[in-house]
């Protein structure tokens, strides 16, 4: 595998990375432990809110995206004991 590092990224580089699906189930769990708005955890108020319906918590989006980027096949790379090593140079 070749080694790739964040910092030679260019503006529209594009990355192969693994899908991410969000769930009812995974957007309520998030919310509840970590940004318990309404919008986030109950499916009725999230239909009477601007949103019209429940949305995920943009932290818990933005977890996703980083574990997505840090891991195979964007820029982890694993080891012989199938754990995710990082070189120093990368910023995740």
């Amino acid at each position: 595998m070749v080694k790739r590092y964040l910092e030679y990224l260019n503006e529209r580089d594009l990355l192969q990375c693994n899908t991410v699906l969000f769930t009812r189930e995974s957007i309520i769990d998030f919310a509840r432990k970590f940004d318990p708005q309404p919008f986030h955890i109950n499916e009725k108020l999230a239909e009477e809110s601007i949103f019209g319906g429940l949305i995920a918590s943009r932290m818990g989006a933005k977890k996703d995206d980083m574990r997505n980027i840090c891991e195979p096949p964007c820029f982890g790379r694993l080891n012989n004991h199938n754990r995710r090593e990082r070189t120093t140079s990368q910023r995740c």
